[in-house]
């Protein structure tokens, strides 16, 4: 999808911040602090997309659906190998480390009541 293209997307889903809600399913206390637009480089080539900084994650999200094969289930109905090419936006996303550490620290916590975490910001 081009620029022009995305910039009219963006205006008609109502801005980079509603499309990245929806997107991921973003809680109402996590704020977009800034979106891009960008190419992820994957097994298969590039994907054009947009990738969007939060305050608890990084996440991309492709332009347009992409299509894959999907495994039949065996039977009936279509092609004879059960195989379908099915269409999927491609969306990946990452916890920031503070995210990371504080779900890993409940965690743990939850296992040794009595552990102490420190953090330190250098």
């Amino acid at each position: 999808m081009g620029r022009i293209a995305q910039g009219t997307k963006v205006l008609a889903e109502g801005g980079h911040d509603r499309i990245f809600r929806r997107a991921f399913s973003a809680p109402p206390d996590e704020q977009l602090r800034k979106s891009y637009a960008c190419y992820l480089s994957t097994a298969a080539g590039p994907v054009v997309g947009v990738l969007y900084l939060s305050t608890a994650r990084v996440a991309f999200c492709s332009d347009g659906p992409l299509s894959y094969e999907a495994g039949g289930g065996g039977g009936g109905g279509g092609g004879g190998d059960g195989h379908r090419t099915e269409w999927s936006y491609y969306k990946v996303y990452w916890y920031s480390i503070e995210e990371q550490l504080a779900f890993s620290a409940g965690r743990l916590h939850a296992l040794v009541p009595r552990a102490t975490f420190f953090s330190s910001v250098g």
